[in-house]
């Protein structure tokens, strides 16, 4: 199936939170300064004498996160919903928190990523990633950057705007893969660049198809339960989806393959072919967010895209002669970066975790 995890590398798939206990409540007045978050982290056992740290985001918590912490806690026990990392986000938005790296003061290396926050009883807590690969503490934040300002846009962008996203942050180049198959939600056949009669119809493929593939991720944002477990939410978000488009096809009479043979862009062999998968792309996106628009207005979906934007893991790698750069953030949205000749990160595709 073409819906099936794209496998891009192993610097690129990177496990998300584990499941853990049940909800606990946090109590409002318990305050971590950056100090507290700071010390919390070098009073670990196996702490380099030669660490370092700087601070990447501060979670402010207010009376509105706060209130959608409690709407989550609810919906949580009334679904049955496990929390990731003993609630790790919900705590983000009960009492605030911080995204911190960790880097080597003598090489100036980037070490780790930590998120620190309170526990149910007020106690500081951290939830660490290594950073995979050589990155410098600069490179690491530089990536951290460019990774939310992108990732914000991308879950607060309905399918008919995920192309200005797209040529905002990869210069307006759509993603190609060749015989090897690696590739992510927006690559685009080799062969199909050969077909284009007009410079934007590669770009409108990528960026509708990959739009449609990346749609729960975005619609999750949504979901009240998303803070609690947001890979639980990502999977109702799919099944919101196949709804949508059961009822596309049934309006359209095409059968239950049409989607997954809209998405085979290996398929594509001639431009009348490419002209027909683009009308259809467009026709299926506009369905799903005329259906199920994204409610931009929504506290809910603020917050959660607040807490989903700051990556949670960072890792570099060399493949042939390429140097990729890849950021993760909840819920196991991978962006994958490399840099221009003027040294700014520019984007070369994004795609989903595996669990």
């Amino acid at each position: 199936m073409f819906r099936t995890l794209f496998v891009v590398s192993a610097c690129y798939l990177f496990a998300l939170f584990s499941a853990t206990a049940a909800p606990t409540n946090v109590a409002e007045d318990h305050v971590l300064t950056q100090d507290q978050a700071v010390s919390a982290l070098r009073s670990r056992e196996k702490v380099s004498a030669d660490a370092d740290f700087v601070l990447v985001r501060k979670f402010e918590a207010t009376a509105i996160t706060r209130d959608v912490a409690q709407t989550c806690r609810d919906e949580a026990q009334s679904k049955h919903i496990k929390l990731y990392r003993s609630g790790v986000f919900v705590n983000l938005l009960q009492t605030g928190g911080f995204v911190i790296l960790e880097y080597d003061a003598k090489t100036d290396m980037a070490t780790r990523l930590h998120v620190v926050t309170l526990d149910g009883s007020g106690k500081a807590v951290t939830e660490s990633q290594i950073i995979d690969g050589d990155l410098s503490k600069s490179e690491a934040l530089e990536l951290s950057r460019s990774a939310e300002a992108f990732t914000d846009a991308f879950l607060t962008s309905p399918g008919s705007r995920i192309k200005e996203v797209w040529q905002a942050y990869a210069a307006g180049v759509a993603p190609t893969f060749g015989a090897s198959g690696r590739q992510g939600y927006f690559a685009i056949p080799l062969g199909v660049t050969k077909l284009i009669n007009q410079p934007d119809e590669l770009i409108d493929l990528s960026a509708l198809s990959g739009a449609l593939q990346l749609w729960p991720a975005r619609y999750a944002m949504s979901m009240p339960t998303y803070a609690a477990n947001p890979a639980a939410a990502v999977e109702m978000a799919r099944n919101v989806q196949s709804k949508l488009e059961k009822e596309f096809l049934q309006e359209k009479k095409k059968s239950s393959e049409f989607v997954d043979d809209l998405l085979d862009l290996e398929s594509i062999d001639t431009h009348e072919k490419l002209s027909k998968r683009l009308t259809w792309l467009r026709e299926l996106n506009a369905f799903v967010d005329e259906r199920h628009p994204l409610s931009e207005n929504s506290s809910i979906r603020a917050v959660n895209v607040s807490i989903s934007a700051t990556p949670l893991k960072l890792g570099f790698t060399k493949q042939e002669s390429d140097r990729l750069y890849a950021a993760m953030s909840a819920p196991g949205l991978i962006s994958i970066w490399a840099r221009a000749e003027t040294g700014k990160f520019v984007l070369k595709d994004a795609t989903e975790s595996g669990e």
